[in-house]
């Protein structure tokens, strides 16, 4: 027997097969549709906003908290085009969301005939999107859809767009009995990208060799859960770490393999750990972030780079390697780890990650200092401070959901501390399972 649904109701179904939980959006009459189909969902959670361009700010912060994607929406015209800002920071950060717009009924879109709030969104948001498309039958609904989740998520993650005419939304079509028991796993990659055996057994052969090593770790490493080996490997090589800023928190900044956020802003110490690094492991990183200066990225021609990305065309741009790894940061980690040998990191100089933390120490204790200053302007240290001491104590998020692209359940804890960006004496985020002490002093302050 054929089941009879509008094209709104056939996408909210998908939705929900890819266990989608939150929606964004301002609400709009050409959304009408959309908007009844979602309130009949408990399972879906609709927010609205003030303004459509924090809906996929929103969506991208829900699925780096959760590792499940959100929806942002845009009424047609206008509200499609104040959409791109916030998709152009979730396309830049690699952080996959699908937006959905309105448009014109189809008798007068694609061609638009000049209507009012006419807009060709497709043509807006192709540069900052890594898929679009108009859905002109509601017939295509959950086709289309099950593209977009497998665009967002495969390779390279970051946001997709799909923009559905107003009557597309309302329309009425029959599907199979069947159409909506259709798993993930039967129509897009749910598995992790495992590296190439050869490439793993020369990236150990090279890390046999190091005498200065260094440990990068970007966004594909937050992305893949590997925070604790992250932590294991620069444990094993007696390295320094570097978390970039979509990675903070992968290791926690009062660890002692700790140097310094993202690049130029954290200090001395990152410039000078890159300078004397002889060995670099770059996991899921892309080189942006204020981790490159004049001469472009820190890791020059120089150093032998070990380079580890899902997305193929990272490797060797904007930075050379000497090792490529395409794979999953966390499944490149684990058959790593499971290849080391006792001569693995025997060349590794004792006073290597020691020398690189004194930098660092001495980066802090300016920083204490210009905290500690008395004057009419507050120093940006000095109120970093104050806010972190203002905080509740152990203030965590913490969220449980199935990760997407691997099926797997997992739990995400980030503590919340505003002294990270200025003082990283703090924890921050998932990897830092032990509050710092400045966290835990309790000031009237903390009761909001």
């Amino acid at each position: 027997m054929a089941l009879q649904v509008t094209g709104a109701e056939a996408l909210v179904r998908v939705l929900l097969a890819e266990q989608v939980g939150q929606v964004f959006g301002l609400v709009g009459g050409k959304l009408g549709p959309l908007l009844h189909a979602i309130s009949q969902r408990p399972e879906l959670r609709f927010l609205g906003v003030r303004h459509e361009a924090t809906g996929p700010m929103m969506a991208a912060a829900a699925y780096a908290g959760s590792g499940r994607m959100a929806v942002a929406l845009g009424e047609m015209g206008p509200g499609g085009l104040n959409l791109a800002s916030g998709l152009g920071t979730a396309f830049n950060n690699n952080l996959p969301l699908l937006a959905i717009t309105t448009n014109q009924h189809r008798a007068a879109a694609y061609p638009h005939g000049g209507m009012f709030m006419d807009l060709d969104t497709v043509a807006v948001t192709k540069p900052i999107t890594k898929w679009n498309a108009v859905v002109h039958d509601a017939h295509r609904i959950p086709e289309l859809a099950r593209r977009a989740f497998r665009e967002a998520l495969g390779g390279r993650p970051g946001p997709v767009h799909l923009d559905i005419p107003q009557d597309v939304l309302s329309q009425v079509c029959s599907f199979a009995d069947d159409e909506f028991a259709i798993a993930p796993a039967r129509y897009r990659s749910t598995g992790r990208v495992r590296p190439d055996a050869d490439g793993v057994a020369q990236a150990i052969a090279l890390l046999r060799t190091a005498r200065r090593p260094l440990v990068v770790a970007g966004g594909g490493v937050v992305a893949s859960g590997a925070a604790g080996r992250v932590r294991e490997l620069a444990r094993r090589l007696h390295a320094p770490v570097v978390p970039t800023q979509m990675a903070l928190g992968v290791v926690a900044s009062d660890s002692g393999h700790f140097i310094g956020h993202g690049g130029l802003i954290a200090g001395e110490a990152v410039r000078s750990a890159f300078e004397r690094a002889d060995v670099i492991v770059a996991l899921g990183c892309r080189w942006s972030s204020w981790m490159w200066d004049e001469r472009g990225p820190f890791a020059r021609r120089s150093h032998r780079t070990i380079s580890i990305n899902t997305d193929p065309s990272a490797l060797g741009q904007p930075a050379l390697h000497e090792v490529a790894l395409q794979a999953d940061a966390g499944a490149a980690l684990d058959d790593l780890l499971a290849a080391w040998h006792d001569r693995v990191a025997s060349q590794v100089e004792p006073g290597w990650l020691a020398a690189a933390r004194e930098v660092r120490s001495q980066y802090q204790r300016k920083l204490d200092g210009l905290a500690a200053e008395e004057g009419e302007v507050m120093h940006p240290a000095r109120l970093a401070r104050e806010v972190a001491l203002a905080l509740p104590p152990k203030r965590w998020r913490s969220t449980t959901a199935a990760t997407p692209v691997s099926g797997a359940t997992t739990s995400r804890r980030w503590p919340t501390c505003a002294r990270a960006s200025t003082s990283p004496a703090c924890a921050t985020r998932a990897s830092a399972w032990r509050t710092p002490s400045h966290c835990r002093r309790r000031t009237r302050a903390a009761r909001w």
